[in-house]
């Protein structure tokens, strides 16, 4: 008896013999065309594993009839542990993000040499903490390169991965970006394959250990960098990396690794035509033809193809001149249908009758978002992507350091620019009312000189 390894439905419909079969020829051609098949120490692979404070108790030796129990800290926040390491296997030091508003230096305590961190709201990565992972941590670690010998970079494609700016900044630093396909991280990431997971159990048997050593004292963030620091050495060995960049058909390079079992989940989800019956079948033939037929009657039905950005740069090189002219070109046609869209949602909103009513914030010239946090998965939501920045702060979301509180960020529309502003945190005003004239500081600013 074998207990099976859970699989998301995600992965097991894009994890496809085809999607395989392409990246690994996307793969083979840019590392052809840079001549990196015999340069393993400039391919690298970056992937981020999320460690919660309150860890699962490793298995004990017990009687049959006792029931065993284990102490844990019980309330459970969530950091993010970014890694990197090349085909040689050299490890790249781990980077922290930390859940909370403010960073301080004792989250760092008992860090190994090189490491470093942040914080965010939630202890998750975003477009802004991954870019200065790139730009100020992992650049340090990266070997010399030049035109003729780039640095090659797999990685998975979340949408904090891969914004414009950071693509170019890539290209200027001889950087080639190569995203994985879609949900395929499983069978194609080398550190989710070979060294995220004994990280995992080894992360847990540390927090069990130091619970034990230290009376009960719970793990809190402040032990979450050095705990870590220990586990992250001992697992990410120079063998389990170089295994795993073998066992992922990177190096040496294999596109052959992955065998049809591993893909086999995939064609369950398949549509296949019913339409054909043998002409001769027993009673056992056709009771499971039968059920199969009840599997695969409600598949039948064509569902419109989403236009998302994983379709333009899944299994891609992000960093070569067409796939980043297609992101600009898929971008600015979000951008606009979500313009457009915004435009018919104000217009059907505003009242036929205006009158004088309720403190309310007026609809034509505000909103209500709420803004939603980067997972740690490898996903594209390019529906729930923002398109619309500040005029002020040029962000998307608020900088609350100077009020950390929550707050439903509400926007208001200037009358005279028609630009976006967060309200109370870039505006001295934080409530509008139905009819009142709005501008932001620049108008207002140039107002007051005229």
């Amino acid at each position: 008896m074998k207990k099976p390894r859970a699989l998301e439905v995600a992965r097991a419909k894009s994890a496809t013999r085809q999607a395989v079969d392409n990246y690994f020829v996307e793969l083979g051609s840019i590392l052809d065309k840079y001549g990196l098949k015999d340069k393993p120490h400039l391919i690298y692979n970056i992937d981020e594993k999320g460690l919660s404070t309150d860890h699962k108790p490793p298995k004990v030796v017990a009687g049959t009839f006792n029931q065993t129990q284990a102490i844990t800290s019980g309330r459970s926040k969530l950091t993010t542990l970014i890694g990197a390491m090349n085909a040689v296997g050299q490890q790249v030091p781990p980077y922290f993000v930390f859940p909370g508003v403010r960073m301080m230096g004792s989250l760092l305590d008992g860090a190994s040499p090189g490491a470093d961190g942040t914080v965010s709201a939630t202890g998750w990565s975003n477009s802004e903490i991954f870019s200065a992972f790139m730009k100020d941590h992992l650049i340090k670690f990266l070997h010399s390169r030049d035109p003729d010998n780039p640095v090659l970079v797999l990685y998975d494609g979340h949408k904090s991965h891969v914004p414009i700016s950071l693509i170019e900044w890539a290209k200027s630093e001889h950087i080639i970006l190569f995203v994985q396909p879609p949900h395929c991280s499983h069978l194609l990431q080398p550190l989710d394959v070979s060294c995220f997971g004994p990280l995992e159990v080894a992360w847990n048997s540390a927090c069990h250990r130091y619970l034990r050593d230290s009376g009960g004292c719970i793990v809190t963030r402040h032990e979450v960098c050095r705990i870590a620091c220990q586990v992250y050495a001992a697992t990410i060995s120079a063998q389990n990396i170089t295994a795993s960049f073998r066992k992922c058909g990177i190096y040496p390079y294999d596109p052959t690794v992955v065998p049809d079992s591993m893909v086999a989940p995939s064609t369950t989800f398949v549509t296949r035509d019913n339409s054909c019956q043998e002409p001769h079948i027993s009673s056992s033939s056709a009771f499971l033809k039968e059920k199969e037929n009840n599997i695969f009657k409600n598949k039948d039905t064509v569902k419109k193809p989403r236009n998302t950005l994983s379709k333009v740069i899944g299994g891609k090189a992000v960093t070569e001149d067409n796939i980043l002219e297609k992101i600009r070109t898929h971008e600015q046609n979000q951008t606009f249908k979500q313009h457009e869209t915004k435009t018919k949602t104000k217009k059907n909103n505003l009242p036929s009758n205006p009158t004088a009513g309720p403190s309310c914030c007026n609809p034509k010239q505000s909103m209500t978002q709420t803004r939603t946090t980067d997972s740690d998965s490898d996903t594209t939501d390019d529906e729930n992507q923002d398109t619309e920045t500040c005029i002020v702060c040029n962000r998307f979301s608020p900088d609350t350091s100077k009020k950390p509180f929550l707050y439903i960020v509400q926007w208001g529309q200037c009358d005279s620019c028609e630009g976006w502003v967060h309200l109370s945190f870039c505006s001295p005003v934080k409530v509008l009312r139905r009819g009142d004239v709005f501008l932001c500081p620049a108008c207002t600013a140039q107002s007051s000189e005229q």
